[in-house]
């Protein structure tokens, strides 16, 4: 047995138990546990270690990591596959997580001088696990910078931190100076930054795309089951470049160890469902949980197989999908709702366009002429179904990228980055004569950074209804007047906004009357256990997208 392969089996063992809705009693990655790895790699003669330093690393971190804060939940190491992408992704064959595997068995076999995997790769590893736990995940320069202020800072300074990981090394046998691995580490980082931007959406497989800008990517499990539900589950299927890159993707990787691992992840997705599945198929759910997947995907295949022990055919499939029109039969839809809105609109129009980020300089007014009308369209249908307030996110939603809430570059370069998407559909319902009447629009998020946000609105729509805008961001102020025991996602900020409708502008604002629009699934999720109309907004979004589920998915309140 192979010590990384202990240790990676840990780290995913947490993944999947933390982050699937199972159960099953959660697991937690521990330093005791790698320690207790640790020490039977050492006692046994016949073990073969040819990466110890990465099992001293993660138990040393681990062990600081815990005694800093104990009640820190490591439950967000969906990272995994997106910190390792580094020249490992390419527009066709097996995902970045296949290619790790395969990687890591093929360099371990070699003399430690030949390895390609060096200790400062795993130290990489673990400190983007961390710095990606937890809420929030941070990309680009802010990522780089609060990983620096957690780690790097800590290290060039003879701090306790530094001391305290020198001591746990040298009890277990190791040393290493890591102030001098620094530079190094961000050396890294900036390769990895650069292969970010290539890949943008970076927990799932290009299709119909090219390296540079991709046109869409849809998440694994997504495809295989369009596959299911095209061509059944029998034999027959056309040979085609997308089902060859998906048979590269989940080919079996016989890694050793690791079969009792697989079994386990499918349990943990099927429960006590789970179908009588050959041992290659084993491999394919654990790249369907580290790939990403939303709760509602584990419904649909939990569904599924409940339905495979009934019948061999793809009839569930094509009740639960109905099959794309030909000309769209290639692309699906990005951006989906949550889990009771996808169940009842999974069929959601194919569309064609990607998303444009302003500013875009425009040579036809036609083409800006059809977008106005396509957003007052959806503000039309929205007000007819009974919707008054709108709620829309701004990271990752309203703007194309994560600000990080510590945004430092000025307004008139983050107005690149708002979508145009929001912005034809915003400066419609700004036009609206039902605004501010029978019609409200507030902005929601965890960002502090209120007045970045209210000069933004102000430098892009420039009306005088820009005040009418409701701001919830999480200031001091704001964060002061909520309970930090519980995590209720934008429940706090919606409910704020609602009061002050009716204190301040007599309105009064019904829990299913208010529509969320958010890139973050739990925020979807628990907006939705309110009664709130909720849209999960992913990178492909655009005002065909939001018309399709204003018209035909959206229920009349």
């Amino acid at each position: 047995m192979v010590a990384t392969t202990e240790v990676f089996t840990h780290l995913l063992e947490s993944l999947i138990y933390n982050n699937l809705e199972t159960k099953l009693k959660s697991v937690k990655v521990s330093a005791a546990a790698i320690s207790a790895c640790l020490e039977k790699f050492r006692q046994s003669p016949i073990t073969v270690c040819k990466n110890y330093e990465l099992l001293v690393m993660s138990c040393c971190l681990m062990q600081l990591m815990e005694s800093i804060s104990q009640n820190q939940k490591i439950e967000r190491l969906v990272g995994l596959e997106k910190i390792l992408v580094q020249g490992l992704t390419t527009n066709t064959g097996p995902s970045s997580y296949s290619i790790i595997l395969q990687t890591l068995k093929d360099d371990l076999s070699k003399p430690e001088q030949q390895r390609q995997l060096k200790l400062m790769d795993y130290v990489i590893l673990l400190v983007h696990i961390y710095s990606l736990a937890g809420n929030d995940v941070f990309y680009g320069k802010e990522e780089k910078d609060r990983t620096h202020k957690l780690i790097g800072k800590e290290i060039l300074n003879e701090s306790l931190f530094t001391n305290d990981l020198r001591q746990e090394m040298k009890t277990l046998g190791y040393s290493l100076e890591i102030e001098h691995a620094l530079d190094v580490i961000y050396q890294q980082l900036d390769l990895l930054l650069s292969y970010k931007r290539r890949y943008k959406y970076l927990n799932s497989l290009i299709v119909d795309g090219h390296d540079e800008q991709p046109n869409y990517r849809q998440s694994l499990l997504k495809q295989i089951l369009d596959l299911f539900k095209l061509y059944g589950n029998l034999g027959s299927s056309p040979s085609t470049v997308q089902q060859e890159q998906l048979m590269h993707d989940i080919e079996h990787v016989p890694f050793d160890g690791l079969t009792d691992f697989f079994r386990s992840a499918a349990r943990g997705l099927f429960g006590d469902t789970k179908p009588n599945l050959i041992s290659n198929d084993y491999s394919t759910i654990v790249i369907f949980i580290v790939g990403g997947i939303t709760s509602h995907e584990i419904q649909l295949v939990q569904q599924y197989s409940q339905q495979i022990k009934k019948q061999r055919d793809c009839s569930y499939h094509k009740n639960m999908f109905r099959v794309a029109k030909a000309s769209f039969s290639n692309k699906l839809i990005r951006s989906q709702s949550s889990t009771s809105v996808k169940a009842k609109k999974s069929n959601q129009r194919i569309n064609k366009t990607t998303e444009n980020i302003l500013p875009i300089r425009i040579s036809s007014s036609k083409y800006v002429a059809e977008q106005r009308s396509k957003a007052r369209d959806i503000v039309l249908c929205l007000q007819r179904k009974n919707i008054k307030l709108i709620a829309i996110d701004f990271d990752n939603t309203l703007l194309s990228i994560h600000t990080s809430g510590y945004y430092q570059g000025t307004v008139d370069n983050l107005i690149e980055h708002i979508r145009s998407t929001f912005h034809y559909f915003i400066q419609e319902i700004l036009d609206s004569p039902a605004f501010g009447h029978t019609l409200h629009l507030c902005i929601v998020t965890f960002s502090s950074q209120e007045q970045l946000i209210r000069k933004l609105l102000q430098l892009a729509f420039k009306t005088s209804k820009i005040d009418q805008i409701i701001l919830r961001c999480n200031t001091p102020e704001f964060i002061s007047t909520m309970n930090e025991n519980d995590f209720l996602g934008k429940e706090f900020h919606l409910t704020s906004a609602v009061t002050e409708l009716a204190t301040q502008r007599n309105k009064t604002i019904k829990q299913h009357e208010i529509l969320l629009l958010d890139d973050d699934v739990q925020n979807i999720l628990i907006a939705e256990k309110f009664g709130h109309k909720v849209l999960e907004i992913r990178d492909g979004i655009n005002l065909d997208i939001l018309k399709e589920f204003a018209y035909n998915v959206l229920s009349e309140c």
